[in-house]
């Protein structure tokens, strides 16, 4: 079983991608302060690539994510 995060990509065989949608949010707290990175060094983009749609950090609020959503 593969998980998010692992080398040497993040995913060797997707599961569900085509259901993804058109971008990714990923709340701003699962960054790093300052360089913006995972935990695991993994950058958004990097995430973007390994899943064939753009990542986007927000801000960790309901209105964030609402503002996110709509536009």
């Amino acid at each position: 079983m593969d998980y998010v995060g692992c080398k040497p990509g993040l995913f060797d065989e997707p599961a569900g991608l085509d259901r993804l949608g058109d971008e990714v949010l990923v709340p701003a707290v699962a960054v790093r302060d300052g360089d913006g990175v995972f935990l695991d060094d993994v950058t958004p983009a990097d995430l973007a690539r390994d899943l064939g749609v753009p990542v986007r950090v927000v801000e960790p609020s309901a209105r964030a994510l609402l503002r996110a959503l709509l536009g």
